[in-house]
């Protein structure tokens, strides 16, 4: 798609906002939570947090300091921890959601 500079400028002023933005959503175990300065991380919100913060990196953008590694560890640790929900009274969907998590956890 082909952008003028006046739109260039403004996408790229907005990633860097938002890069800065998403240092204040992080908790203290590296995940994010949906409210700023929340205490609990949510699993798919810092899945989701995480993949637009990989890609905008590979893009050139400089992210804040710790953001990454700590991010990166949390990860790490959430997937190595993971286990499948088996339990025959867990909904089906609970389990679905439960797997595609995880998928996307790794996918990033």
């Amino acid at each position: 798609m082909e952008l003028n500079n006046t739109r260039k400028t403004e996408i790229d002023r907005n990633i860097k906002a938002a890069l800065l933005r998403l240092k204040g959503f992080q908790t203290s175990d590296g995940g994010f939570s949906y409210w700023q300065g929340g205490s609990t991380s949510s699993k798919w919100g810092t899945i989701y947090a995480s993949h637009f913060i990989i890609e905008a990196e590979k893009k050139g953008y400089k992210l804040p300091y710790g953001l990454k590694s700590r991010l990166i560890n949390h990860l790490k640790s959430k997937a190595r921890n993971w286990r499948t929900n088996n339990a025959v009274n867990t909904h089906y969907y609970y389990r679905q959601s439960h797997e595609l998590t995880q998928t996307y956890r790794l996918y990033v």
